[in-house]
């Protein structure tokens, strides 16, 4: 139940930002993630090895300014 709720307002921040919401503002706003969420969500240099699959996945398949589908 926990994890489709936080899939749930996964998939509506990201709806949000589709429809041109500014990534910082809603990454102060609504990411859990203490280290990056003032920082407008930038996570640094992230190489591969360094995270999970499914998130490197989909990270190393971005163009820069590109939106995942919800990881």
């Amino acid at each position: 139940v926990e994890k489709a709720a936080a899939r749930k307002k996964a998939e509506e921040v990201l709806a949000q930002l589709k429809g041109g919401a500014d990534f910082a503002k809603m990454a102060a706003t609504h990411s859990e993630d203490e280290s990056n969420k003032n920082k407008g969500g930038d996570l640094g240099i992230v190489t591969r090895g360094q995270t999970v699959a499914a998130f490197e996945a989909a990270a190393f398949a971005l163009q820069p300014g590109q939106l995942s589908n919800v990881v």
